[in-house]
């Protein structure tokens, strides 16, 4: 008998994981779907999970080692930290409204307008040629 992985546990685990945290900073706006086991997780129980899915023991360890062990090794907190927060990110984005409008205004389109352009050449100084180990003056 074959078995066939379609989709690696970790990889479901942490989708679990950053849906739970996704709606406990959000439970509005962020439906809790896969992630029901994780519901009512804090960071450190996040944390300690990350690390016993790696086979490391949390059982002695104090919250603050606990989460330093979480960074400092290959468990996926901080990735699933860094996603949890790009997409927070991101939404609050997306829902922002544009504020530059009110601050900015539109140049003219310097291709259709007919107004003088910005730089003038005629107006840069002239520069004469230099001999070698010559000192040269401003321009006039």
């Amino acid at each position: 008998m074959n078995a066939v992985v379609t989709r690696d546990g970790d990889i479901t685990r942490l989708a679990k994981m950053e849906n739970a945290m996704l709606h406990k900073l959000n439970p509005a706006g962020v439906k809790l779907e896969i992630g029901r086991e994780f519901n009512g997780f804090s960071m450190f129980e996040f944390a300690k999970e990350c690390l016993e899915a790696h086979g490391k023991q949390t059982r002695t360890l104090s919250k603050l080692e606990l989460v330093q062990l979480a960074f400092q090794t290959t468990s996926e907190f901080p990735s699933l930290l860094g996603n949890v927060a790009n997409k927070t990110l991101r939404r609050a984005y997306d829902e922002s409204r544009v504020s530059y409008r009110v601050w900015a205004r539109r140049a003219p389109d310097r291709r259709t307008s007919k107004q003088s352009p910005a730089f003038k050449s005629a107006t840069r100084p002239t520069c004469s040629a230099l001999a070698s180990m010559a000192s040269f003056n401003t321009g006039t």
